[in-house]
């Protein structure tokens, strides 16, 4: 892990190497396989093929081939999705890793021993905002669908609730298709799947020392039998799951002072 200035090839590939390895084979079997068939459909006699298979019996020892590659056509194009929802979903992790990690660096300047922020009413740690910051942006990746076993606390269905509240401010005057339920669950699966840690820095010199955060989210797999085939584990709400982690490091730009804090605290204001 590297301070974070830009992302790297190898953050890409962190935690899903197997994952690009199999997407990249399977791609390139759907393609040589299609290639194939095409050829064996012979397209540039349009019809011919359908003419001898009603023509003789030919016909039927024909169509055989096809069958019998069909079972795997069918398989490469499940783990092509598959894997490609998995790659798609590490991108959302780097942004969370690097969201837990900015907002580290904005809140380990109010937090003290004595004292910790307050939002509204509610006192946080710098983790505990660090985590929110990295379940808020895996949302838009994260999975609508919760498991069957799962069954929402009230205290998910407020912070999904006040997440929708700022999801509808934010697309004010603009138009959008999403349900509102849909919306939620995917705030629920994420707070639910998103894990956060935070090595913070100690001792007296804070200035410039880095702040690095850990994000691990359980990706879902839409097909759990292609899911175990992958190496998918099974979470805690009865799905199949495949755990991707990301990584990010920023430098601390607290107060250069004995605390490194700014003496004061934050909260929200109403207007």
């Amino acid at each position: 892990m590297y301070r974070f200035t830009h992302w790297t090839f190898s953050d890409f590939l962190f935690s899903v190497e197997r994952i690009w390895l199999l997407w990249l084979v399977c791609l390139i079997a759907f393609f040589v396989t299609t290639a194939w068939g095409l050829r064996r459909l012979r397209l540039k006699k349009v019809g011919s093929p359908v003419r001898r298979f009603h023509a003789d019996e030919r016909g039927a020892a024909y169509s055989l081939s096809f069958v019998m590659v069909l079972p795997i056509y069918v398989l490469l194009i499940a783990v092509i999705l598959e894997t490609t929802f998995i790659l798609i979903a590490k991108l959302g992790t780097l942004y969370a890793a690097y969201g837990a990690a900015r907002s580290a660096v904005v809140w380990t300047t109010v937090e003290t021993p004595d004292e910790r922020p307050l939002v509204g009413d509610v006192p946080y740690t710098a983790e505990e905002k660090a985590s929110q910051a990295a379940i808020q942006a895996m949302v838009p990746f994260a999975s609508g669908r919760l498991g069957k076993d799962a069954k929402t606390t009230d205290a998910e269905t407020k912070a999904a609730a006040t997440y929708l509240d700022g999801y509808k401010e934010y697309v004010k005057g603009g138009s959008t298709r999403l349900r509102d339920g849909y919306i939620t669950n995917k705030y629920v699966y994420a707070a639910r799947n998103t894990t956060t840690t935070l090595a913070l820095p100690g001792g007296d010199a804070l200035w410039k020392r880095e702040i690095r955060a850990e994000t691990t989210y359980d990706a879902p797999f839409l097909l759990p039998y292609v899911g175990r085939l992958l190496g998918g584990v099974k979470s805690s709400d009865g799905q199949i799951v495949y755990p991707i982690t990301s990584r990010a490091a920023m430098l601390n730009e607290c107060p250069v002072n004995a605390t490194g804090h700014l003496g004061i605290s934050y909260s929200t204001v109403s207007y």
